[in-house]
């Protein structure tokens, strides 16, 4: 079963990848989600479009509050300190993800922000003719070869490692600098 956060669909890899039939459907499935997971933990950002709940610890050192899912679709509400801020007490940056505080920097505490948001993509699993996918073509692009690259080491003869059932191989061996170059872009940086 395809997951909820999966960057693309099983037809398109099974396109990608030239493969008709069905009977691979199942192991398709697992490695796009894989892929699917191992990009999101890379980039530390969640690309499906749902409605959130994130808390946060601001440094006190910056004007800017970084959230996981962007582009941000609408806002339910912002909570510092337990007091729900006004409209006019931030500015959302809504395709880079982040929410500015009004006044300045926003300040310092340990888990003393909340936000409640809708923010993501529409992914390619989900788009229909009224809502069509927003997922950036790199992202899926990304997640298709992570995972055709991850289908073709499994299936080669000679993969290093064993377990029960099949062949082992870590997605470190397929995540090489094309797919990192298309996913930089969208890497949450830490600061």
């Amino acid at each position: 079963m395809i997951a909820p956060n999966a960057l693309s669909t099983l037809a398109n890899l099974k396109s990608m990848l030239g493969i008709t039939g069905t009977d691979k459907d199942t192991i398709l499935e697992i490695m796009l989600n894989g892929a699917s997971n191992h990009i999101e933990k890379w980039t530390g950002k969640r690309f499906n479009l749902q409605s959130r709940t994130e808390v946060l610890t601001p440094s006190g050192s910056s004007p800017r509050l970084y959230l996981k899912a962007s582009p941000i679709a609408s806002i339910a509400s912002v909570t510092l300190d337990g007091t729900v801020l006004p409209n006019g007490g931030y500015i959302a940056g809504t395709e880079a993800g982040y929410l500015a505080y009004a006044s300045g920097f926003w300040p310092a505490g340990v888990q003393n922000a909340s936000v409640v948001y809708t923010g993501g993509y529409v992914l390619p699993k989900d788009a229909t003719q009224q809502t069509p996918q927003t997922l950036p073509a790199e992202i899926e692009l990304a997640a298709l070869k992570l995972a055709a690259g991850f289908y073709n080491r499994s299936t080669m003869e000679g993969a290093s490692n064993s377990s029960s059932g099949g062949m082992s191989v870590s997605f470190a061996d397929v995540f090489g600098e094309d797919i990192k170059a298309l996913l930089r872009p969208y890497r949450m940086i830490h600061v």
